[in-house]
């Protein structure tokens, strides 16, 4: 076996969680494929199983996922922390009456709202620095109609905060990859049974004309499903809480 490369196109994390699918439908189908073929026994289950658990612990261990999650969570809540002051800073904007005028786009107010609402980490930083820049410009007059000091810290602590945890998730996911890439071997062995089973499972159920659970065994539909399940997730994030922001940023 070549264990230089990957025997599969889709992304590493996710070899697991369809294999977890799979094997819910081999089991409850399990006479099915015994009757088909003496291959199929307890022990192959078993070593599928345990193949299942090993390549899971290797591309997301429990620990590190939570870590990722608790890192997800803080940058999302910090994104969310800069809302309310930028609402602040363009009613300041409105009341400062800056000659010649500038307006909420050019100030980079409408572009950190956009990028708040999407969710996009990178994007945040990219315009909050736009916005600290054009605050520095004409801090005296906005500071005059009402802007804090704490609100103009947060342009600043709130960015670094973003790209600090940033550069934390990635240098877990480079360490990850790198473990990963030294057990692809396993990887490869894992999808090679998972292969297994989604073929024989079609002929079967091809056979017993039975559509609905052959799409159980077809890979692009488990994909699919999986996938499905991810998005909903992460239309779910954790609430934000201002003291959780304030304590990250202490």
């Amino acid at each position: 076996m070549d264990e230089t490369v990957r025997y599969y196109k889709f992304k590493d994390e996710e070899l697991a969680p369809i294999c977890k699918l799979a094997a819910v439908s081999l089991k409850r189908d399990f006479p099915d494929f015994h009757n088909y073929s003496p291959v199929f026994t307890d022990e192959y289950l078993k070593t599928f199983s345990n193949k299942t658990d090993a390549v899971s612990e290797i591309a997301e261990p429990e620990a590190e996922t939570q870590q990722k999650k608790e890192i997800t969570k803080a940058v999302n809540q910090a994104m969310e922390s800069l809302r309310g002051p930028t609402h602040d800073l363009i009613g300041y904007l409105g009341l400062a009456k800056l000659s010649p005028a500038v307006s909420e786009k050019d100030f980079g107010l409408s572009q950190l709202l956009i990028s708040i609402n999407k969710g996009d980490a990178e994007a945040v930083v990219k315009s909050a620095h736009i916005v600290k820049q054009n605050i520095d410009s004409h801090k005296a007059k906005l500071t005059e109609v009402g802007l804090s000091e704490e609100e103009y810290a947060l342009f600043t602590e709130v960015p670094k905060l973003i790209s600090d945890k940033k550069t934390e998730q990635g240098k877990i996911e480079d360490n990850r990859a790198r473990i990963v890439e030294q057990n692809i071997g396993l990887f490869n062995e894992l999808y090679l049974i998972l292969k297994e089973i989604f073929k024989i499972g079609k002929i079967i159920f091809t056979k017993k004309e039975s559509p609905a659970i052959k799409e159980e065994y077809t890979l692009t539909q488990v994909l699919k499903k999986f996938r499905k399940a991810k998005k909903e997730e992460k239309k779910n994030p954790p609430t934000d809480s201002p003291s959780d922001i304030a304590g990250a940023l202490s």
